[in-house]
């Protein structure tokens, strides 16, 4: 399998993972929750360079489909088609004036069967059920991929916003950061060259 990564920028507030997945017919439904407040002092951070997801922060799920590879990033080794994740739990329920950043590499061209997803926060630990949270997806059908914030409300999910089109139409690797006031206001950028140098794709308002 060829690496697909998720990581997080080079900054002291981040988390840095990857995934690993190059099945064609995979689908892919990864947690990789990182709540980073600007002005609360709950945050999570992983760097995965103790080589394991087990402590400091335990990551639950489906852990014996994921390794740490020898870069120190967390990545999907399934071989069989099949939706795999892992989540964290959150030390905070609020999501207010907070930041989510992290690398991500998918050495796949995505598709509406084929993707990759990171859930922001959820209400369930369990992420291939119903649940309500906020996440991002990495693949959709035709050729105009590109991230893009849902809310997801049960089993229906609804876009917040959208990056630049097929931005990620064939293998990708980007750095993303998505924030959130107090008001409901989401921005979202993308470093398409996988630094830190974010620019704003989209914004959108959900409460």
């Amino acid at each position: 399998m060829e690496p697909e990564t998720i990581q997080r920028p080079r900054s002291n507030i981040t988390r840095r993972r990857a995934l690993n997945s190059a099945n064609q017919k995979m689908r892919l439904l990864v947690a990789l929750i990182s709540l980073f407040a600007f002005s609360l002092s709950a945050q999570i951070t992983d760097n995965f360079t103790d080589g394991n997801f087990t402590a400091n922060p335990h990551w639950s799920g489906d852990t014996t489909k994921f390794i740490i590879n020898t870069s120190f990033q967390l990545q999907l080794n399934n071989t069989i088609a099949s939706a795999s994740y892992l989540s964290t739990p959150s030390p905070t329920t609020s999501i207010d004036n907070t930041e989510w950043s992290f690398y991500i590499h998918q050495a796949f061209a995505p598709s509406s069967s084929n993707y990759g997803r990171v859930y922001l926060v959820s209400d369930s630990q369990n992420l291939q059920g119903t649940l309500n949270g906020y996440y991002l997806q990495f693949g959709e059908t035709g050729s105009l991929d590109a991230a893009q914030l849902f809310r997801q409300a049960g089993a229906a999910s609804t876009s917040v916003c959208r990056g630049t089109n097929s931005q990620i139409a064939a293998a990708f690797t980007i750095s993303v950061k998505v924030t959130r006031d107090a008001l409901g206001n989401w921005t979202l950028s993308v470093d398409p060259l996988a630094g830190t140098s974010y620019v704003i794709e989209a914004s959108g308002t959900d409460n």
